[in-house]
């Protein structure tokens, strides 16, 4: 999903969405989905948190918290819950490129992520309480791209300079 999201970059940007109210009209049996999904996501999200900023080598963690994210992400999506998959893709994009050199630090990515998860967090309760979600998370999305935009960067050029390397297979 990374190299996607350097390339499209409206992720970045506020959507109308960010600013709607986001109510929902499930059907029954989709109401049931929702309130597993809903259950599901902020365990995952809430263990996703704990590992934030905790050193280890154990690449596993890592993985296991970008394949969270990204299914919340993609289930949120499915069940049109477009205000909290727009604000959980600056998690997404930071715990895939973060996973790869296990550095969460860099340009505050590990502020990012938690910023992003806990405004997500929110969403998903105000959905679990009330069906509706009154959370204007526009800045939210400004602050995330701030910080991002400049690792989006860096990426990109550390990904060309790849590909200036010539394989020499000589001895």
């Amino acid at each position: 999903m990374g190299e996607y999201m350097v390339q499209d970059r409206t992720w970045l940007e506020v959507w109308e969405s960010d600013k709607a109210s986001l109510s929902l009209d499930p059907s029954s049996s989709d109401h049931a989905i929702l309130r597993e999904f809903l259950a599901v996501a902020e365990v995952d999200l809430n263990k996703i948190l704990k590992t934030i900023g905790v050193p280890t080598d154990d690449r596993d963690v890592h993985d296991n918290a970008y394949r969270s994210i990204h299914f919340i992400l993609g289930f949120a999506k499915i069940m049109g819950l477009m205000k909290a998959a727009h604000v959980l893709a600056p998690a997404d994009y930071l715990l895939d490129l973060g996973r790869k050199d296990g550095n969460f630090t860099r340009n505050s990515m590990d502020y990012v992520i938690k910023l992003s998860i806990n405004t997500g967090l929110k969403i998903f309760h105000e959905i679990s309480q009330s069906e509706i979600c009154n959370l204007d998370t526009s800045e939210i999305i400004e602050e995330c791209a701030r910080y991002i935009k400049p690792l989006i960067e860096m990426d990109v050029i550390a990904a060309n300079e790849c590909q200036n390397i010539v394989y020499d297979p000589a001895p």
